[in-house]
């Protein structure tokens, strides 16, 4: 009898952390994803809004979703939601609104399983992170990227009881959302840098070429130049307007002696200097 308690007891506590794991182990995470950064005003920025789950049960079959996206009108101007991955053929609505300052997408899945007989099946949350919508923005200012984010507090997405809601008594269970993960993966175009920056060449020395790289955040004159150690001035290298962005340029100095070089950018009324040597 004592070891069936004790048998007992240790199956409890068994279950109890399984428990335990899957409870801190399930979860759903969005993220957005820029799939088109023109970096230019008037150019287009679009971004794909992506969910996956973590951890979740059987029964991970979406019944409802509401993620709003905030932005800044003085940075992007909303056009559309395209290329959704679902709609009423598989059991749901969807809308995005556009609010003052947020894009709300609003999913529901009441036709999820409607005749009773497993059809329509519904949308399941997977493992790996699957686009769900495209939302389509107009550049207005160059450090849009900055302004598009999840808003966490208002978020909130159900999966039905039962899988593919089969049999249809239309239960949600609500999941953890993870802090959302925002404006990343930029396959199209590039992040663009948060400050004007000059960096040091590379190689320093050099013979007789190196790389010189700076950072642009907004749209600038920029002027790059090199100098010898009596200052005089020995190349341009860069004289004209800049879009935002990360740029490198390269100097030759196979003409020149070896030594001491300085090289200086002027860009939004600051100054770099940085400098290098040339052996050869």
């Amino acid at each position: 009898m004592k070891q069936l308690v004790i048998l007992w007891k240790a199956t409890l506590l068994v279950l109890l952390c399984m428990s335990m794991m899957n409870s801190a182990q399930a979860g759903i995470d969005q993220k957005i994803v820029a799939v088109q950064n023109d970096m230019t005003v008037g150019g287009r920025y679009t971004v794909a809004v992506q969910v996956k789950g973590t951890g979740l049960t059987a029964a991970n079959t979406l019944g409802s979703a509401t993620i709003d996206l905030q932005f800044d009108r003085t940075k992007l101007t909303y056009v559309n939601a395209t290329n959704w991955a679902f709609g009423s053929a598989e059991g749901y609505n969807r809308s995005a609104n556009n609010d003052t300052t947020f894009i709300r997408l609003a999913i529901t899945g009441g036709g999820v399983n409607e005749n009773n007989d497993g059809t329509p099946a519904g949308i399941d949350i997977g493992a790996e992170y699957t686009t769900w919508v495209q939302l389509n923005f107009t550049i207005v200012s160059t450090d849009a990227y900055r302004t598009l984010t999840i808003a966490p507090g208002s978020n909130a997405i159900s999966l039905f009881a039962n899988h593919g809601n089969n049999p249809n008594n239309g239960v949600l269970n609500s999941q953890q959302l993870s802090t959302p993960d925002n404006a990343t993966d930029v396959k199209t175009g590039q992040e663009l840098p948060a400050r004007f920056a000059l960096e040091q060449n590379y190689p320093n020395p050099f013979n007789p070429t190196t790389g010189i790289r700076f950072q642009v955040p907004g749209v600038s004159n920029v002027k790059l130049v090199v100098y010898d150690v009596l200052g005089r001035e020995v190349a341009t290298l860069v004289n004209e307007t800049k879009a935002p962005g990360s740029y490198e340029v390269h100097f030759n100095g196979s003409g020149l002696a070896s030594g001491i070089y300085f090289y200086r950018m002027t860009t939004g009324g600051l100054t770099f200097l940085k400098k290098m040597l040339m052996i050869k």
